[in-house]
Protein backbone atom coordinates (compact mmCIF):
# COMPACT_ATOMS: atom_id res chain seq x y z
CA UNK A 1 0.00 0.00 0.00
CA UNK A 2 1.24 3.17 -0.71
CA UNK A 3 1.89 5.62 1.87
CA UNK A 4 0.56 8.94 0.26
CA UNK A 5 1.54 10.85 3.65
CA UNK A 6 4.48 10.09 3.44
CA UNK A 7 5.33 10.55 0.13
CA UNK A 8 3.87 13.44 -0.40
CA UNK A 9 6.75 14.69 2.76
CA UNK A 10 9.45 13.46 0.83
CA UNK A 11 8.60 15.73 -2.42
CA UNK A 12 8.46 18.73 -0.24
CA UNK A 13 12.58 18.33 -0.76
CA UNK A 14 14.37 19.38 -3.86
CA UNK A 15 15.81 16.65 -6.20
CA UNK A 16 19.26 16.08 -6.35
CA UNK A 17 19.54 15.77 -10.34
CA UNK A 18 17.44 19.24 -10.21
CA UNK A 19 20.42 21.17 -8.13
CA UNK A 20 23.07 19.66 -9.72
CA UNK A 21 22.16 20.98 -13.15
CA UNK A 22 25.07 18.83 -15.47
CA UNK A 23 24.97 15.08 -14.83
CA UNK A 24 25.20 11.64 -16.52
CA UNK A 25 25.98 8.05 -15.49
CA UNK A 26 29.74 6.97 -14.90
CA UNK A 27 32.42 5.77 -18.08
CA UNK A 28 31.61 3.37 -19.75
CA UNK A 29 34.70 1.98 -21.72
CA UNK A 30 32.81 -1.71 -22.78
CA UNK A 31 36.89 -2.58 -22.13
CA UNK A 32 37.82 -2.29 -18.80
CA UNK A 33 40.28 -5.05 -19.22
CA UNK A 34 41.93 -2.98 -21.63
CA UNK A 35 41.41 0.53 -21.07
CA UNK A 36 41.80 0.53 -17.75
CA UNK A 37 44.69 -0.03 -15.53
CA UNK A 38 46.28 0.10 -12.02
CA UNK A 39 49.48 1.50 -13.30
CA UNK A 40 50.20 4.10 -15.30
CA UNK A 41 53.40 2.56 -17.11
CA UNK A 42 51.19 -0.58 -17.70
CA UNK A 43 48.36 1.30 -19.24
CA UNK A 44 51.26 3.36 -21.28
CA UNK A 45 52.78 0.12 -22.63
CA UNK A 46 49.27 -1.00 -23.49
CA UNK A 47 48.04 2.07 -25.60
CA UNK A 48 52.33 2.18 -27.05
CA UNK A 49 51.20 -1.24 -28.26
CA UNK A 50 47.63 -0.14 -29.58
CA UNK A 51 49.29 2.62 -31.86
CA UNK A 52 52.19 0.47 -32.91
CA UNK A 53 51.37 -0.73 -36.44
CA UNK A 54 53.30 -2.95 -36.79
CA UNK A 55 51.44 -4.86 -34.89
CA UNK A 56 48.46 -6.33 -36.46
CA UNK A 57 44.85 -6.23 -35.18
CA UNK A 58 44.96 -10.05 -34.86
CA UNK A 59 47.81 -9.89 -32.58
CA UNK A 60 46.71 -6.98 -30.39
CA UNK A 61 43.23 -8.71 -29.93
CA UNK A 62 44.68 -12.12 -29.04
CA UNK A 63 47.55 -10.06 -26.07
CA UNK A 64 44.73 -8.62 -24.87
CA UNK A 65 41.64 -9.81 -25.60
CA UNK A 66 39.93 -7.12 -27.21
CA UNK A 67 36.89 -7.75 -28.70
CA UNK A 68 35.56 -5.53 -31.55
CA UNK A 69 31.41 -4.13 -31.57
CA UNK A 70 29.45 -3.07 -33.72
CA UNK A 71 29.99 0.68 -32.89
CA UNK A 72 33.76 -0.06 -32.28
CA UNK A 73 36.02 -1.46 -34.72
CA UNK A 74 40.24 -1.68 -34.23
CA UNK A 75 40.81 -1.01 -37.61
CA UNK A 76 39.38 2.83 -37.39
CA UNK A 77 40.23 3.11 -34.12
CA UNK A 78 43.77 2.50 -34.39
CA UNK A 79 44.44 5.31 -36.95
CA UNK A 80 45.65 8.18 -34.30
CA UNK A 81 48.72 8.17 -32.48
CA UNK A 82 49.17 7.75 -28.33
CA UNK A 83 48.97 10.97 -26.81
CA UNK A 84 50.75 10.37 -22.47
CA UNK A 85 48.23 13.64 -21.83
CA UNK A 86 45.17 11.24 -22.33
CA UNK A 87 46.33 9.17 -19.14
CA UNK A 88 44.18 10.16 -16.50
CA UNK A 89 42.81 8.81 -13.00
CA UNK A 90 39.88 7.49 -12.79
CA UNK A 91 37.94 6.32 -9.72
CA UNK A 92 37.18 2.87 -10.75
CA UNK A 93 36.04 1.51 -7.31
CA UNK A 94 35.40 2.42 -4.01
CA UNK A 95 38.80 3.70 -2.63
CA UNK A 96 40.31 2.51 -6.18
CA UNK A 97 42.01 5.03 -8.03
CA UNK A 98 43.06 3.29 -11.01
CA UNK A 99 44.58 5.09 -14.53
CA UNK A 100 42.22 5.40 -17.99
CA UNK A 101 43.11 6.21 -21.83
CA UNK A 102 40.71 8.95 -21.89
CA UNK A 103 39.79 9.06 -25.73
CA UNK A 104 37.12 7.60 -27.67
CA UNK A 105 39.61 5.53 -29.25
CA UNK A 106 39.79 3.11 -26.32
CA UNK A 107 35.99 3.80 -24.86
CA UNK A 108 32.75 4.24 -25.72
CA UNK A 109 30.95 6.48 -23.30
CA UNK A 110 33.49 8.64 -21.92
CA UNK A 111 30.85 11.19 -20.77
CA UNK A 112 32.92 14.65 -21.76
CA UNK A 113 30.30 16.93 -21.05
CA UNK A 114 30.41 16.08 -17.41
CA UNK A 115 33.87 14.41 -17.01
CA UNK A 116 35.65 17.06 -18.83
CA UNK A 117 34.72 19.16 -15.47
CA UNK A 118 36.95 16.35 -13.18
CA UNK A 119 39.97 17.17 -15.01
CA UNK A 120 40.58 20.47 -13.16
CA UNK A 121 40.16 20.67 -9.28
CA UNK A 122 36.52 19.68 -8.66
CA UNK A 123 34.60 17.32 -6.16
CA UNK A 124 31.57 15.05 -7.42
CA UNK A 125 28.85 12.85 -6.30
CA UNK A 126 28.27 9.73 -7.52
CA UNK A 127 24.69 8.68 -6.47
CA UNK A 128 22.61 5.86 -7.78
CA UNK A 129 18.77 6.09 -9.62
CA UNK A 130 17.75 2.91 -8.60
CA UNK A 131 18.48 0.52 -6.12
CA UNK A 132 17.31 -3.37 -6.98
CA UNK A 133 17.87 -5.22 -3.83
CA UNK A 134 19.59 -3.43 -0.84
CA UNK A 135 18.40 -0.33 1.01
CA UNK A 136 19.47 3.17 0.20
CA UNK A 137 23.74 3.47 0.84
CA UNK A 138 24.99 4.37 -2.79
CA UNK A 139 26.18 7.37 -2.43
CA UNK A 140 30.25 8.39 -2.75
CA UNK A 141 32.31 11.24 -3.28
CA UNK A 142 35.73 11.64 -5.40
CA UNK A 143 38.10 14.26 -7.05
CA UNK A 144 38.27 11.92 -10.28
CA UNK A 145 36.55 11.15 -13.29
CA UNK A 146 34.32 7.91 -12.37
CA UNK A 147 33.77 4.69 -13.47
CA UNK A 148 30.03 3.68 -13.98
CA UNK A 149 29.99 1.05 -11.69
CA UNK A 150 31.94 2.75 -9.10
CA UNK A 151 29.44 1.99 -6.00
CA UNK A 152 27.83 -0.88 -7.30
CA UNK A 153 28.13 -3.82 -10.12
CA UNK A 154 24.09 -4.16 -10.59
CA UNK A 155 23.23 -2.80 -13.71
CA UNK A 156 20.73 -0.85 -11.85
CA UNK A 157 22.86 0.94 -9.75
CA UNK A 158 24.67 2.63 -11.66
CA UNK A 159 26.94 5.53 -10.53
CA UNK A 160 26.03 8.99 -11.66
CA UNK A 161 28.52 11.75 -11.45
CA UNK A 162 27.12 15.37 -10.40
CA UNK A 163 30.34 17.63 -10.41
CA UNK A 164 29.95 20.47 -8.19
CA UNK A 165 31.47 22.87 -10.66
CA UNK A 166 32.41 23.69 -14.13
CA UNK A 167 34.34 24.60 -16.25
CA UNK A 168 34.23 26.27 -19.73
CA UNK A 169 36.76 26.48 -22.69
CA UNK A 170 38.79 28.80 -20.75
CA UNK A 171 39.31 27.20 -17.23
CA UNK A 172 36.85 29.61 -15.93
CA UNK A 173 34.71 27.51 -13.07
CA UNK A 174 30.92 28.51 -11.74
CA UNK A 175 28.70 26.20 -9.46
CA UNK A 176 26.66 23.60 -11.31
CA UNK A 177 23.81 23.86 -8.65
CA UNK A 178 20.62 25.91 -9.36
CA UNK A 179 20.30 29.15 -8.64
CA UNK A 180 16.56 29.04 -7.55
CA UNK A 181 17.00 26.42 -5.25
CA UNK A 182 19.64 27.46 -3.94
CA UNK A 183 17.97 30.86 -3.06
CA UNK A 184 15.51 28.59 -1.59
CA UNK A 185 17.31 26.98 0.51
CA UNK A 186 19.42 30.40 1.30
CA UNK A 187 15.67 32.16 2.23
CA UNK A 188 15.91 29.55 5.50
CA UNK A 189 19.12 29.74 6.61
CA UNK A 190 21.16 32.92 4.98
CA UNK A 191 23.98 33.16 2.35
CA UNK A 192 25.55 29.71 1.80
CA UNK A 193 27.94 28.51 -1.36
CA UNK A 194 28.24 25.40 -3.09
CA UNK A 195 30.46 23.61 -0.64
CA UNK A 196 28.43 23.82 2.13
CA UNK A 197 25.47 22.65 0.44
CA UNK A 198 27.42 19.58 -0.50
CA UNK A 199 28.47 18.85 2.80
CA UNK A 200 24.67 19.18 4.13
CA UNK A 201 23.41 16.58 1.36
CA UNK A 202 26.46 13.95 2.33
CA UNK A 203 25.03 14.17 5.79
CA UNK A 204 21.47 13.77 4.92
CA UNK A 205 22.24 10.82 2.47
CA UNK A 206 24.22 9.26 5.28
CA UNK A 207 21.46 9.49 7.77
CA UNK A 208 19.81 6.26 8.69
CA UNK A 209 16.54 7.57 9.86
CA UNK A 210 15.95 9.45 6.23
CA UNK A 211 17.53 5.96 4.49
CA UNK A 212 14.62 4.25 6.48
CA UNK A 213 11.77 5.96 6.30
CA UNK A 214 11.66 7.25 2.15
CA UNK A 215 13.28 4.03 1.76
CA UNK A 216 10.07 2.99 -1.31
CA UNK A 217 10.95 6.62 -2.92
CA UNK A 218 15.40 6.09 -2.87
CA UNK A 219 14.54 2.50 -4.44
CA UNK A 220 13.03 4.42 -8.13
CA UNK A 221 14.38 7.92 -8.62
CA UNK A 222 17.23 9.98 -7.80
CA UNK A 223 16.94 11.27 -4.13
CA UNK A 224 15.31 14.46 -2.98
CA UNK A 225 16.66 15.92 -0.29
CA UNK A 226 14.83 18.22 2.67
CA UNK A 227 15.15 21.52 2.63
CA UNK A 228 16.94 22.88 5.98
CA UNK A 229 14.31 23.39 9.01
CA UNK A 230 16.97 25.77 10.00
CA UNK A 231 20.44 27.83 10.36
CA UNK A 232 21.56 25.75 12.94
CA UNK A 233 20.65 22.25 12.08
CA UNK A 234 21.96 22.77 8.52
CA UNK A 235 25.23 23.90 10.21
CA UNK A 236 25.68 20.75 12.43
CA UNK A 237 24.82 18.33 9.64
CA UNK A 238 27.28 20.56 7.48
CA UNK A 239 30.16 19.99 9.55
CA UNK A 240 29.21 16.42 10.26
CA UNK A 241 28.85 16.50 5.95
CA UNK A 242 32.27 17.99 5.85
CA UNK A 243 34.01 15.47 8.05
CA UNK A 244 32.75 12.37 6.03
CA UNK A 245 34.08 13.90 2.45
CA UNK A 246 37.73 14.51 4.11
CA UNK A 247 37.91 10.98 5.34
CA UNK A 248 35.95 9.49 2.07
CA UNK A 249 38.75 11.34 -0.01
CA UNK A 250 41.57 10.18 2.15
CA UNK A 251 42.19 13.63 3.01
CA UNK A 252 41.53 13.74 6.63
CA UNK A 253 44.35 14.92 8.74
CA UNK A 254 42.89 12.03 11.37
CA UNK A 255 43.83 9.27 9.02
CA UNK A 256 46.71 7.65 10.61
CA UNK A 257 47.73 4.05 8.85
CA UNK A 258 49.75 3.07 11.60
CA UNK A 259 46.52 2.42 13.62
CA UNK A 260 46.58 -0.61 11.81
CA UNK A 261 49.18 -3.60 11.99
CA UNK A 262 50.48 -5.49 9.56
CA UNK A 263 52.19 -8.71 10.33
CA UNK A 264 53.49 -12.15 9.27
CA UNK A 265 56.63 -13.34 6.84
CA UNK A 266 56.00 -13.79 3.43
CA UNK A 267 55.82 -12.53 -0.38
CA UNK A 268 52.75 -10.32 0.15
CA UNK A 269 50.99 -11.92 -2.41
CA UNK A 270 47.04 -11.72 -2.10
CA UNK A 271 45.86 -15.32 -2.04
CA UNK A 272 43.09 -16.51 0.29
CA UNK A 273 41.22 -13.54 1.85
CA UNK A 274 40.07 -14.32 5.25
CA UNK A 275 38.64 -12.26 8.50
CA UNK A 276 39.50 -14.16 11.63
CA UNK A 277 39.07 -12.35 15.05
CA UNK A 278 40.20 -8.70 14.24
CA UNK A 279 42.47 -10.34 11.45
CA UNK A 280 42.46 -9.59 8.14
CA UNK A 281 44.78 -12.23 6.18
CA UNK A 282 45.72 -12.29 2.31
CA UNK A 283 47.37 -15.94 2.57
CA UNK A 284 48.09 -18.07 4.85
CA UNK A 285 50.63 -15.48 6.96
CA UNK A 286 50.49 -12.24 6.30
CA UNK A 287 47.56 -10.30 7.86
CA UNK A 288 45.97 -6.66 9.14
CA UNK A 289 45.76 -6.72 12.29
CA UNK A 290 43.09 -4.25 14.29
CA UNK A 291 40.96 -4.46 11.93
CA UNK A 292 37.05 -4.02 13.94
CA UNK A 293 34.14 -6.67 12.28
CA UNK A 294 32.29 -2.97 11.60
CA UNK A 295 35.05 -1.96 9.38
CA UNK A 296 35.14 -5.15 7.58
CA UNK A 297 31.64 -5.85 6.74
CA UNK A 298 30.47 -2.08 6.10
CA UNK A 299 28.57 -1.64 3.17
CA UNK A 300 28.91 1.23 0.86
CA UNK A 301 26.97 0.78 -2.48
CA UNK A 302 26.76 -2.53 -3.64
CA UNK A 303 30.39 -3.72 -2.33
CA UNK A 304 31.87 -4.27 1.13
CA UNK A 305 35.35 -1.74 0.41
CA UNK A 306 37.12 -3.77 3.09
CA UNK A 307 36.81 -6.95 1.02
CA UNK A 308 35.98 -6.29 -2.12
CA UNK A 309 39.96 -3.81 -2.01
CA UNK A 310 41.33 -6.98 -1.71
CA UNK A 311 39.91 -9.42 -3.38
CA UNK A 312 39.98 -7.37 -6.70
CA UNK A 313 44.14 -8.13 -5.89
CA UNK A 314 44.07 -12.00 -5.88
CA UNK A 315 46.97 -13.15 -7.18
CA UNK A 316 49.47 -9.47 -6.79
CA UNK A 317 51.94 -8.31 -4.87
CA UNK A 318 51.32 -5.77 -2.61
CA UNK A 319 53.53 -2.97 -2.28
CA UNK A 320 54.42 -0.84 0.96
CA UNK A 321 51.91 1.90 -0.59
CA UNK A 322 49.30 -0.87 -1.07
CA UNK A 323 49.79 -1.93 2.21
CA UNK A 324 49.72 1.60 4.05
CA UNK A 325 46.35 2.68 1.28
CA UNK A 326 44.22 -1.09 2.54
CA UNK A 327 45.08 0.43 6.48
CA UNK A 328 43.33 4.18 5.15
CA UNK A 329 40.45 2.45 4.06
CA UNK A 330 39.97 0.34 7.14
CA UNK A 331 40.13 3.37 9.48
CA UNK A 332 37.76 5.19 7.01
CA UNK A 333 35.30 2.74 6.88
CA UNK A 334 35.09 2.75 11.47
CA UNK A 335 35.16 6.31 11.24
CA UNK A 336 32.16 6.44 8.63
CA UNK A 337 30.20 4.08 11.22
CA UNK A 338 30.94 6.63 13.63
CA UNK A 339 30.01 9.77 11.90
CA UNK A 340 26.63 8.43 10.94
CA UNK A 341 25.66 7.73 14.37
CA UNK A 342 26.21 11.24 15.05
CA UNK A 343 24.34 12.41 12.38
CA UNK A 344 21.44 10.02 13.42
CA UNK A 345 21.32 11.88 16.42
CA UNK A 346 20.44 15.30 14.52
CA UNK A 347 16.66 15.49 13.17
CA UNK A 348 16.78 16.20 9.79
CA UNK A 349 12.54 17.49 9.66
Amino acid sequence: PRDYELEEEYNKGFKVDELFVVNSLGVQTHRDGFAIAMSENELVLRMKDFYDKTISNVELMNKYGIKETTEWKLEEKRKGEFEENCIKKIDYRLFDTRYVYYSSDVIDRDRRNVMDNLLNPNIAFTISKQQSSSGFRHIFVSRNIQESCLISLQTKEGGYTFPLYLYDENNKKTSNLNTKIVKEIEEIIGVTDSEELLNYIYAILHNSTYRERYMAFLKSDFPRIPYPKDKKTFDRLAKLGNELIRYHLLEHESIDPYQISYLGEGDNIVDNVEYKGGRVFINSSQYFGNVSETAWNFYIGGYQPAQKWLKDRKGKELTPDDIEHYSKIIIVLKETDKIMKQIDKISFK
